[in-house]
């Protein structure tokens, strides 16, 4: 019987030690686990936050571009309107000496 009793001891002792090992990987796993959520929020955070830089550097290089194209077409219709009236002011006289020619048929 004192050989049983050794054997069935050295089994528990086995069952023991398998358990502690078991338990020391599961804890392990569960470390790696928390670490991996953790680097994977700051991955998450940090490509937001770059995103967010990078939408916005575009944004300003966008409304740069816009903003100078209006000035061109601002600038380009001020010439046309300078042009219109100068040519307008130009006819003027004689668009005037047409009218009192043909109003008073001379």
């Amino acid at each position: 019987m004192d050989n049983e009793k050794t054997l069935l001891q050295q089994i528990s002792e086995k069952e023991e030690a398998l358990e502690k090992k078991v338990m020391n990987v599961f804890s392990d796993s569960e470390v790696q686990i928390s670490s991996a959520k953790e680097q994977a929020a700051l991955m998450i955070s940090s490509s937001e936050k770059q995103g967010k830089e990078e939408a916005a550097v575009f944004e300003d290089v966008e409304l740069s571009k816009i903003e100078e194209k209006a000035k061109i077409l601002e600038l380009k219709g001020e010439d046309t309107l300078i042009k219109i009236r100068q040519s307008g002011e130009k006819n003027l006289e004689s668009t005037i000496s047409y009218i009192i020619e043909t109003v008073t048929g001379k």
